[in-house]
Formats: structure tokens, sequence, C-alpha cells
């Protein structure tokens, strides 16, 4: 992860991963939207980081706000995939037995 974070190619995989979500159809949509979400949490993150850090004197509160978040976010990740899995297969199975 660490090379992967030097090395930029998170912007390559920022691409792939929406597609595989949405589909070749609404990828443009999609991205866009990432973008926008993406440049407000650069925008505010830092300000809320600062807003913490003063309250508490510590940046212990701001690693483990952003590490909830990053772990809350892999887990609905996750939990969306299983879902997609699960339908696909649904799918696949009514497809299977039409034939």
């Amino acid at each position: 992860s660490i090379l992967m974070g030097i090395s930029g190619s998170f912007l390559a995989v920022m691409a792939v991963i929406p597609q595989d979500l949405v589909g070749p159809k609404d990828v443009v949509n999609a991205i866009g939207l990432l973008g926008f979400f993406t440049a407000i949490t650069d925008s505010v993150g830092p300000a809320v980081a600062g807003f913490i850090y003063d309250s508490t004197g510590s940046y212990n509160a701001v690693f483990c706000l952003s590490g909830g978040l990053s772990s809350a976010a892999g887990l609905l990740m996750f939990i969306d995939f299983h879902f997609r899995r699960k339908e696909k297969r649904a799918i696949s199975g009514t497809e299977n037995r039409q034939k």
C-alpha cells in the first residue's frame, strides 16, 4: 500500500472501481461524483483535524477518527460487494433455469 500511495496509482484505480460498481454506461457520472466528494473531504478534512487538535491538544483523536471512517468505508464496500455478488448469482441462476 505504501508503494501504491507513492506511485500515484490511486488515479488508475479511481477509474476502474467506479466502472465495476456502476457499469460502463454510468462511469462518467460516478467518477464526477467521486471527484466532487473527494474535493469536499480534501477541503474540509484539514480544518476538522485542526479543530480536533486545538480542542484536545493531540492528534490521537484525529487518527482514530480517520481510521474509523476508513474502516467503515471498507466495511460498506465489502457489504456492497457481497450483496452484488449474491444478486449476480441469483440473476444467473434464473437465466440458467430459463434456457
